[in-house]
């Protein structure tokens, strides 16, 4: 029984020295995001303001002033593995994204498509791979143009810190740091909090009909302003945005008045909270265990295993030969014993 006991603490010893040791590569091999991801997110405000354009069936374009709306933004994810080189490392993935924002129960606001790629272990873009953004309209949403990103786009790096990470914002057409705020708990799993403030700045210049602002004449041109404060819940061990929210202020301003093209907060709904949640919030926390606790927890244990079945061999067979010994006299004995010796 010792033998079996001391063998199998040596074999499971053993064991987890080797998991300890490859603790690493383990981890590094897991923590790359997938080339095949897909995924919806779904975020909803409410009582927001914005500007629907349409093109009505005269054929004209129409504009309508909406408040208190309801605003649903459809995001969904696709990973184009043909896109990025063929190489087994694979340290590259580039995914798309669309984007169809409604105004529930009057229309569709806009659509975009966007292309990026990244490194897939920190998150940030790379540019390898023939990046493009959007560049028509809802008539022909498909139509796209290149575009050189920077920052994190997607999600945030795996093992996330509480700093400054720079994320993208397509409004600008450049990356504004997010900054670390504070832990909190979302669906159950535990995240880092970053804000990203924009203040408000000229991002272009329109040329639009007079009665949008209310008045006639001669078309009118304005100026586009935007504002936005962006809040990110990050599971930290994957970096997959639990929770996201924006703040948003995007107007029209011109001498003859001002026009709101999007003004309030919207977020991702519960549902797609928790669906994030339920997903990676155990991946995180297996990231987490191989990275931070399986390397100690490896060589400490496997080591006081190791040893202790070590101890138990040599004991059991210091034993044994001990008792051997003890045999091997007390045979001897016997066999010297005169009263034990026949006489013929």
């Amino acid at each position: 029984m010792r033998r079996f006991l001391g063998g199998l603490a040596v074999f499971l010893g053993v064991a987890l020295l080797v998991l300890g040791l490859t603790a690493g590569s383990l981890y590094d091999g897991l923590a790359r995001v997938k080339l095949d991801q897909h995924s919806t997110v779904i975020s909803e405000g409410t009582g927001m303001e914005a500007l629907r354009a349409y093109r009505g069936t005269d054929g004209a374009s129409h504009y309508d002033r909406l408040t208190d709306a309801t605003i649903r933004n459809t995001r969904e994810i696709r990973g184009i593995p043909g896109q990025v080189p063929d190489d087994k490392r694979a340290k590259n993935a580039f995914w798309q994204i669309g984007v169809k924002s409604e105004a529930v129960g009057v229309g569709d606001l806009t659509m975009s498509i966007d292309g990026v790629s990244l490194d897939r272990v920190t998150g940030m873009s790379t540019n390898c791979c023939g990046d493009y953004r959007s560049a028509g309209t809802l008539d022909d949403p498909g139509k796209t143009e290149s575009q050189q990103h920077e920052g994190l786009f997607f999600k945030f790096p795996f093992d996330a810190q509480k700093t400054s990470y720079p994320f993208w914002d397509g409004d600008l057409g450049k990356a504004v740091d997010a900054t670390y705020q504070r832990t909190q708990t979302v669906q159950g799993v535990s995240t880092y909090v970053y804000e990203q403030r924009i203040p408000q700045a000229e991002i272009g210049q329109r040329t639009l009909p007079a009665d949008l602002f209310g008045t006639t004449g001669a078309d009118v041109s304005a100026r586009v302003l935007y504002a936005n404060v962006r809040t990110f819940w990050v599971e930290p061990n994957t970096g997959v945005i639990i929770k996201g929210q924006e703040q948003v202020d995007r107007s029209l301003e011109s001498d003859a008045g001002s026009v709101t093209l999007a003004k309030g907060t919207i977020g991702y709904t519960e549902a797609s909270q928790k669906a994030i949640a339920d997903e990676y919030g155990s991946a995180g926390s297996m990231l987490g265990f191989i990275k931070n606790t399986l390397p100690w927890l490896g060589l400490g244990l496997g080591a006081l295993l190791t040893l202790a079945g070590l101890a138990i061999l040599l004991t059991g067979r210091a034993r044994r030969h001990q008792t051997e010994r003890a045999t091997t006299r007390e045979s001897r004995s016997v066999a010297t014993d005169p009263d034990h010796v026949v006489r013929r």
